[in-house]
């Protein structure tokens, strides 16, 4: 196999590491990033919305989740932004740089044997997230 294409590979090995830690806190379903955009927003408005009164109308996402979980409107709310702060300002941050920086490193290697240990310690540094 010719170095360039073991670095095509070693790049898609990387990539697809990333996008499996990413799975552990998203949901990756045909529509779902809109619907975790639409809650988020509704979240954000409806904590504001009760800060100024607690007998603000609920939002849709945040009713049905409530009502399924048994959780209060602003508990449900609440858990909403807690858990989308914490995948896009601490777990996802981590993850793209371990990957852009593997994938770096797969670019800069000379030979086979570095490519596979850029890989093998991109891939390392992923799980351990």
């Amino acid at each position: 196999m010719s170095i360039e294409r073991e670095r095509g590979r070693a790049k898609v090995a990387i990539d697809e590491a990333a996008g499996q830690v990413r799975l552990r806190y998203i949901t990756d379903l045909p529509g779902q990033p809109r619907s975790y955009a639409n809650k988020l927003r509704q979240a954000v408005e409806y904590i504001a919305a009760h800060a100024i009164d607690a007998q603000a109308s609920v939002p849709a996402y945040i009713h049905h989740e409530a009502i399924r979980t048994g959780r209060t409107a602003l508990a449900t709310a609440q858990r909403i932004v807690s858990n989308a702060e914490l995948c896009d300002e601490q777990k996802d941050p981590i993850i793209e740089g371990i990957r852009v920086a593997g994938k770096e490193a797969v670019e800069a290697a000379a030979d086979s044997g570095s490519i596979q240990s850029a890989v093998a310690f991109a891939i390392a540094e992923l799980q351990g997230i």
